[in-house]
């Protein structure tokens, strides 16, 4: 199993975590929360988390921007993807905030995506098309969906519900 508590302690794939292989096991989890914080710095730096440089992929970058469907507002944008989050006139919907915190998560192509209510900003349409895809990756990983709406969830291999402080299996 994948997390497998023992005596307190938590092991993975029989793997004890500790505090000298917790960061190893960190970068193998792309944790998209409900609101994305962003950093004044660059989206492209938002996206790949190199805040401190610019060693990045744009070849990455532009696809999950692709992807995602902020193509149109990042070709709006005069520095494109070199646009700092915190300049005057980005005006970014939280739809948009979003969908950088889903790239920025799979930029890193990480094992487990946990995707917490992290399209809860979006238009059906944008959610479709974003599930889709996770859709279309699911097979190399463990993705963990919590969502309230029902359309979210149809391709979930699982589906539990917490109903009164009790976890059920639903599907």
């Amino acid at each position: 199993g994948l997390l497998e508590p023992h005596k307190g302690e938590l092991f993975v794939d029989n793997i004890k975590i500790s505090k000298n292989n917790l960061n190893q096991f960190q970068k193998t989890v792309g944790y998209v929360p409900q609101n994305t914080f962003l950093f004044e710095t660059s989206i492209a730096q938002n996206i790949s988390f190199e805040i401190e440089s610019k060693n990045y992929s744009l070849e990455k970058i532009n696809n999950l921007i692709k992807i995602l469907g902020l193509e149109s507002k990042i070709k709006s944008l005069v520095k494109g993807v070199e646009t700092n989050v915190s300049e005057k006139g980005l005006n970014l919907s939280g739809g948009q905030v979003q969908r950088i915190g889903i790239a920025r998560a799979l930029y890193r192509n990480p094992e487990i995506i946990v995707l917490d209510e992290s399209t809860n900003a979006l238009d059906i349409d944008t959610e479709e098309q974003i599930i889709n895809y996770i859709n279309s990756i699911k097979n190399n990983k463990i993705i963990i969906l919590v969502a309230h709406r029902k359309s979210a969830l149809k391709y979930c291999d699982k589906i539990l519900k917490i109903i009164n402080g009790n976890l059920e299996i639903i599907k």
